[in-house]
């Protein structure tokens, strides 16, 4: 059940990644300047990933018993979205399978940051992993709830409590 929930989400959302403009609005609304592109000139695989990798540089990230956790605060929007995915790719390309992601700082997350969110927890599935939710927020919760998100990832109040079921 949670596969097909995530499947049904996960094609919406790749719906909204290939038509929403990406790193330079959310830069800009950031009150960071966007890089001016010329018209018709595509960025090229190399500037989105230095623009990952400094999105990334903005989480927090730690180990405890075998497990990646990370932190993002204030609000999950579509650069650190990005980053996060970033963060979470790198960690499993060094081996890396355990992601705890802490949302107890955010408070604001945009429809963009959760379809990254469920294309990550898909992505570590798909690895053989586990993606889980720390400290969620009353409105993130009543954002995934309604979302029907909620019954696909698991989430937990405190860190031990989180950690003990890696186990």
């Amino acid at each position: 059940m949670k596969v097909k929930a995530c499947s049904l989400i996960l094609v919406a959302c790749i719906g909204l990644v290939l038509t929403a403009p990406r790193l330079s609005h959310a830069k800009e609304a950031a009150g960071q300047e966007p890089q001016p592109q010329a018209p018709g000139k595509r960025k090229t695989m190399e500037e989105r990933l230095k623009e990952m990798e400094a999105a990334a540089h903005m989480i927090t990230e730690r180990r405890v018993d075998g497990v990646t956790i990370l932190e993002v605060k204030p609000n999950l929007d579509s650069y650190l979205s990005v980053g996060l995915r970033f963060a979470i790719y790198k960690g499993l390309k060094q081996g890396k399978k355990n992601f705890l992601l802490d949302l107890g700082q955010v408070k604001n997350i945009n429809d963009d940051a959760l379809c990254e969110l469920t294309a990550s927890w898909s992505l570590v599935a798909f690895e053989g992993g586990k993606l889980k939710l720390l400290n969620l927020t009353r409105s993130i919760t009543d954002l995934l709830t309604i979302t029907k998100l909620l019954t696909v990832f698991d989430s937990y109040d405190t860190e031990s409590e989180a950690l003990k079921s890696f186990r």
